[in-house]
């Protein structure tokens, strides 16, 4: 019975150490995502403060302008669509939305 009870404080003694542990390494995490949101809430006030509706990476024009003739991998050039090619839809084509 004695080796019993002792085996019993022994592991509530190990139970709690663990449990210390336990709260002392969720503390730190805690503690860790308070520092990251602050952080990125900086981060954030700052951009909105730069008063750019952009976001930083920028992309970059391109030189040559629009692309206007579609070339094919035999070489062979597709020519531009006139206006006249180009589909109507007519009013069977398609039928209005129901609410």
């Amino acid at each position: 019975m004695k080796q019993l009870a002792t085996s019993n404080l022994e592991f509530q003694q190990f139970v709690s150490s663990n449990n210390m542990q336990f709260q002392q390494n969720m503390t730190a995490t805690i503690q860790d995502l308070k520092t990251q949101i602050g952080q990125l809430a900086n981060t954030v006030s700052q951009l909105q403060s730069a008063g750019s509706s952009n976001l930083p990476s920028q992309t970059i024009p391109n030189p040559r302008g629009n692309a206007s003739v579609v070339t094919l991998q035999s070489g062979k050039e597709l020519p531009q669509p006139t206006l006249q090619q180009l589909p109507r839809l007519a009013k069977a084509d398609y039928e209005p939305i129901a609410n």
